[in-house]
């Protein structure tokens, strides 16, 4: 049977077995978000429009092509804000369900609050870790609480 599919593969051109193999196999996304940090500690979180349930969250959105989580988060955060930060590396994995992947990076933020924010974005604000909005998604808020614990 190996031997078979080898061969019928050897006769297709390359953008067909491209598409077979596309079609054969599950797809998942990957977003980025940030846990982007204060001077004093405390983290940076947007109201953002599109969410209903869990309208406060971390800075983030899905990756481009070829991008790492770093840059993706860091792009996100410029594009929802027009802040700049520096990361410092991947904090954890958020399931976001079966065929959504999270990886949640951590940085450092501006002092200042963002002059300007675009179109998904109703508000921006630093929270102290201790006093976290309740209406945010759980994962972004457990990954914020280990990140804090370990630094203390």
């Amino acid at each position: 049977m190996k031997a078979l599919i080898a061969a019928l593969c050897r006769r297709l051109p390359a953008w067909m077995i491209r598409g077979l193999l596309h079609a054969a196999n599950p797809h998942f996304i990957v977003s980025a978000a940030g846990i982007f940090r204060d001077a004093g500690g405390e983290v940076l979180l947007l109201r953002h429009v599109f969410r209903d349930r869990y309208p406060w969250g971390l800075p983030g959105g899905f990756l481009k092509a070829g991008e790492t989580p770093e840059q993706g988060a860091v792009r996100e955060l410029r594009e929802e804000t027009g802040l700049e930060a520096a990361t410092a590396g991947i904090a954890g994995v958020n399931m976001i369900s079966p065929r959504h992947m999270e990886v949640i990076v951590i940085g450092a933020a501006p002092v200042a609050l963002p002059s300007r924010l675009n179109f998904e974005i109703f508000e921006a604000r630093f929270f102290p870790v201790h006093a976290l909005p309740g209406d945010m998604p759980p994962g972004h808020r457990r990954l914020i609480l280990e990140i804090a614990n370990k630094s203390c």
